[in-house]
């Protein structure tokens, strides 16, 4: 979930890298597979879902209700670097 997450804090979804989703729509994600937790998520783009959130260094659960939307997470992501006058790529 690690660029999902990535690019739902990039849309405002209140998620960060590392969060822990506990539950969805009430549902414990402990009692689903991988493929049933994707598949609650996911969903006709307006619609909401609410996930119940563990995060490190928070004691609560966090309650966050997000309006599904379509979110393209990229394969590759790219940076530079300048390095003895050359510029080099690093995927």
């Amino acid at each position: 979930m690690r660029g999902a997450a990535q690019s739902a804090e990039r849309h405002g979804a209140g998620l960060l890298p590392g969060d822990y989703i506990y539950m969805v729509d009430e549902q414990p994600t402990s009692e689903m597979t991988l493929f049933d937790a994707i598949m609650a998520i996911r969903g006709e783009p307006g619609t909401q879902v609410h996930l119940t959130i563990l995060r490190e260094e928070v004691d609560e659960p966090i309650e966050v209700t997000i309006t599904r939307q379509a979110i393209i997470v990229p394969s590759v992501e790219l940076s530079t670097i300048e390095l003895e006058g050359k510029t080099i790529a690093h995927l």
